[in-house]
């Protein structure tokens, strides 16, 4: 009833689009959105990219700009998924056994999706099969480490792709008993990652499985850089763009989401992170697929992630590599990732060298896509951002 008399209030505000993420808190009011036309739901990939673009849609329009999320408390600015299904933008169904994921699987196939996500609650009692029927509907399979398995387990039963370094890491680090739909899976890999012998047999052995079975990993290292952020403080992948952007957009950079107590567990967690980032640089070097995602900031983010990876050992031009040529590939995007006849390609110009100064990238001065002309100067400064080159002189009708 109350998700219902939220939908006549955004009606009678004239609302007509609600950015948001479908989560646990909020499905009863996904349920009403489902049941009604004049609203259009927008999926986002991150809470951040919903609440951005709700704003500049404020902006641009002087119309409500409405974001929708699960709660989050200043203890966790991630999220958790339930094992449900996003359909059409909503929240459609709740998944508990194999038929229904079966019958999700075909949803999917039979629109052309290619991939499969599966979250941390998803029942593990059901992953083999689950990922078994999704490669017999032809599409891959990725996500997280349901509760109660280890990575290894999932890379056994099928998948495709691991997402985030702490689902990863804590393939060594859980119990049979280690909740990790609780904030375990954020304070386990802080607290134990320091002490892990990355030269241990049991390391090296999972490795050596990853690139054997070339299962493909996106670690979002910089989403994770908040392992070990106190409050006040500015995290790394965010010290870049801080003065670019709007003052309170700036104040939400500086707010920390774990509780570190003193300087010793701060130079712990600071070691663990660290260790992360070595680990993904070994993961490259054995031979094991890397991907850059970022669980972030749209657009402001993947520039921090591809520093990162320079960090962990790889040159820029491999990055720049890994950021389209194989996200094209691994992804099964056959019709884009390299310059070529008849794929589909975008002209990024950057007043800079990324394949000396993989920070450059930041530096995007125009870009040509669908036939259109866009400056990113332009677009910046109505959302109240300042650009990150200088104007340039470039041609009006090129």
């Amino acid at each position: 009833r109350g998700a219902e008399i939220l939908i006549k209030a955004l009606q009678a505000e004239n609302v007509k689009y609600v950015w948001g993420y479908p989560g646990g808190a909020v499905l009863h009011i996904y349920d009403a959105f489902y049941k009604q036309d004049t609203i259009q739901h927008v999926l986002v990939r991150h809470e951040q990219a919903a609440v951005h673009m709700a704003d500049a849609w404020g902006r641009l329009t002087g119309q409500p700009g409405v974001a929708m999320y699960i709660s989050v408390n200043s203890q966790n600015r991630t999220y958790q998924m339930e094992q449900f299904v996003v359909r059409k933008g909503y929240a459609a169904e709740t998944l508990k056994d194999l038929k229904g994921a079966k019958k999700a699987i075909d949803w999917y196939a039979a629109r052309g999706y290619p991939q499969l996500k599966i979250y941390n609650s998803f029942p593990k009692e059901i992953v083999r099969d689950t990922v078994a029927y999704a490669h017999e509907r032809g599409m891959r399979v990725s996500g997280h480490v349901p509760v109660f398995m280890r990575a290894q387990d999932v890379v056994d039963a099928g998948y495709d792709e691991l997402q985030h370094i702490n689902q990863v890491m804590l393939n060594f680090l859980v119990t049979p008993t280690t909740d990790t739909r609780t904030l375990e899976r954020f304070y386990l890999p802080a607290e134990k990652t320091a002490a892990l012998d990355l030269d241990s047999k049991p390391v090296k052995d999972f490795i050596a499985l990853l690139a054997e079975k070339q299962i493909v990993v996106d670690p979002t290292l910089v989403t994770f850089d908040f392992l070990k952020q106190r409050d006040g403080e500015v995290p790394v992948p965010y010290a870049a763009i801080l003065e670019h952007m709007p003052t309170d957009v700036q104040r939400n950079f500086r707010s920390g989401s774990m509780k570190i107590p003193d300087e010793t567990t701060a130079k712990r967690y600071a070691a663990s992170y660290a260790k992360m980032v070595e680990f993904v640089g070994r993961l490259h070097r054995a031979g094991v697929p890397i991907v850059a995602g970022t669980d972030s900031i749209a657009g402001f983010t993947l520039q921090s992630e591809l520093e990162i990876y320079t960090r962990a050992g790889l040159t820029p031009a491999r990055v720049l590599q890994m950021a389209t040529w194989d996200a094209a590939r691994y992804s099964r995007a056959t019709d884009r990732g390299s310059i070529t006849e008849g794929r589909l390609a975008d002209l990024v110009l950057i007043d800079g060298d990324p394949t000396v100064n993989i920070a450059d990238i930041r530096k995007v001065a125009l870009v040509i896509t669908q036939e259109s002309r866009l400056v990113p100067n332009e677009i910046y400064q109505a959302l109240g951002i300042r650009p990150f080159v200088d104007d340039l002189t470039l041609m009006k009708n090129p």
